[in-house]
């Protein structure tokens, strides 16, 4: 279980943790209970999400599906969150 482990990194430390956590996990062939609020990490680490508000599962199931179509208002709100580059 590994409870929000990049939130006090930057960016580049942030990669090369990541890296190192999904080398570790093959490598054991074990899996990963990672836990954030931050989206953008979760997306791209994990197969699939618990989306949990108040103690409490309110959307669940691949990330792709929450990412890309969320059911709930706090999944939504912790999407529009993640910070996005804004083009020309």
């Amino acid at each position: 279980i590994a409870d929000e482990p990049t939130s006090a990194l930057d960016t580049d430390n942030r990669a090369a943790f990541i890296k190192l956590l999904f080398e570790e996990c093959d490598k054991q062939g074990s899996t990963l209970i990672f836990v954030s609020h931050d989206l953008s990490v979760v997306r791209h680490m994990c197969d699939a999400v618990l989306v949990m508000h108040a103690g409490r599962i309110v959307e669940a199931g691949p990330i792709e599906q929450i990412y890309l179509d969320p059911q709930h208002s706090y999944t939504r709100q912790l999407i529009a969150s993640v910070p996005r580059l804004r083009r020309g």
